[in-house]
């Protein structure tokens, strides 16, 4: 895929080990992660690096974050 980021398995980012790539799309990469102090497994998104230096995207993934983080479902995992 041009234009998107390479796999990122393996690298540490914000104390997160990247454990496994789960998906993939147009704005950025889900990870398995495991937190590096707790040792808690997450899943970790991260924005394409071409798209960090677009002020409106980081605002779009910003905003994307800010509503998956306001469900509350039994169905749906913390964020």
């Amino acid at each position: 895929m041009s234009g998107t980021s390479p796999d990122a398995t393996g690298l540490v980012v914000g104390g997160y080990q990247l454990k496994e790539q789960l998906g993939r799309g147009a704005m950025g990469c889900v990870y398995a992660a495991q937190d590096g102090a707790a040792g808690d497994g997450i899943a970790l998104k991260l924005l394409h690096p071409h798209l960090a230096a677009d002020p409106l995207r980081v605002k779009r993934f910003r905003r994307e974050a800010k509503a998956a983080k306001s469900l509350s479902h039994p169905s749906i995992i913390r964020l």
